[in-house]
């Protein structure tokens, strides 16, 4: 069973996670257990048509319910209490994706493929592996990062780029009617986004959204893209992997770290937002694929993101076969 949190203010980050474990061992057959309790922001249905368990802190004896019917626990959660982690980690084997929290473990497997991570942490668990090598990317995301599928000419004048905006799986912000405006005099951009957007049937923005992509569609959408503007989080390590530039900014407290890693290492390139305008927007875009593209690409291409993905299945493998 896969633990963690999704949807509303959480975002769809911790999905896309699941979807990438659920297909890449898909002889487990991972059963996704979503956070549900009154103390949420958002009690609305799951964000995953194949959610089929909740979990929430205050029924700690549905966790141990859970836990006991299963031959072991994926545990992708920041905001499990102190008595569902003791139930968590108590299971017969135990998978954790640990890149917030950063705890130290007595047992389990343990996984934080951010940047910088091998850097930074110490082994723990019974085993563990550090650091964006590791970085699970999703069937689709693979398919995509194929040079025929990237075609573009040099462009000469920035109102040419095909610039494209992204804000993650819910646009909390609600960002995507202020870059449709800013971005109009950019015929080739376009504003990719899902049906959990406040944004989503806004008759004012038509020509250049795309809502509710697959995710084939969706990731060469991306790869086809000059330059990306996007929200920290899950969709920088989706960029590193394809190799494209991106402008990004901070949505979320529990994003901070991990951002400025991609801020130091020069792998994204940080977007001011408090004060932007037009203007200040367009020299962003004209900085970033009129002097600095070629270095950017150079890091994108150097960062290995997720060059060791099948070393952290097999591995894995090996743990919960043991």
């Amino acid at each position: 069973m896969y633990f963690t949190e999704a949807g509303g203010v959480y975002g769809l980050g911790h999905i896309k996670r699941f979807e990438a474990f659920s297909t890449s061992l898909s002889d487990l057959q991972l059963q996704l257990v979503l956070k549900r309790d009154s103390s949420d922001h958002s009690n609305a249905d799951s964000p995953y048509n194949e959610t089929t368990a909740y979990w929430s802190n205050e029924n700690i004896e549905k966790v141990e319910e859970l836990v006991k019917s299963s031959a072991g626990v994926f545990i992708d959660t920041y905001q499990a209490s102190s008595d569902v982690f003791e139930v968590l980690c108590g299971a017969e084997k135990v998978v954790a994706i640990d890149d917030y929290l950063k705890k130290e473990w007595d047992r389990g497997f343990i996984v934080d493929w951010t940047l910088g991570a091998e850097e930074s942490r110490n082994q723990t668990g019974d085993q563990s592996l550090f650091g964006s090598d590791y970085y699970l990317p999703r069937s689709p995301l693979k398919r995509a990062r194929n040079p025929g599928h990237r075609l573009l000419a040099p462009k000469k004048d920035v109102y040419e780029l095909a610039v494209t905006t992204v804000f993650g799986g819910t646009d909390t912000l609600d960002l995507t009617p202020t870059f449709y405006t800013y971005l109009s005099p950019f015929p080739n951009s376009q504003h990719i986004g899902t049906s959990f957007y406040p944004s989503s049937g806004n008759p004012g923005l038509k020509s250049r959204c795309r809502w509710d992509l697959s995710e084939d569609e969706f990731f060469r959408a991306i790869f086809r893209s000059d330059i990306v503007i996007t929200a920290a989080g899950q969709t920088l390590y989706e960029l590193a992997y394809l190799g494209i530039p991106s402008l990004s900014f901070l949505t979320a407290d529990n994003q901070i770290d991990e951002h400025a890693q991609f801020v130091v290492k020069e792998l994204t390139t940080p977007l001011d937002i408090s004060e932007l305008t037009p203007d200040s927007l367009k020299a962003s875009i004209e900085q970033l694929y009129f002097v600095n593209n070629k270095a950017r690409r150079g890091n994108l291409s150097a960062s290995g993101v997720g060059k060791s993905s099948h070393i952290l299945l097999s591995q894995i493998r090996e743990y919960l076969q043991k």
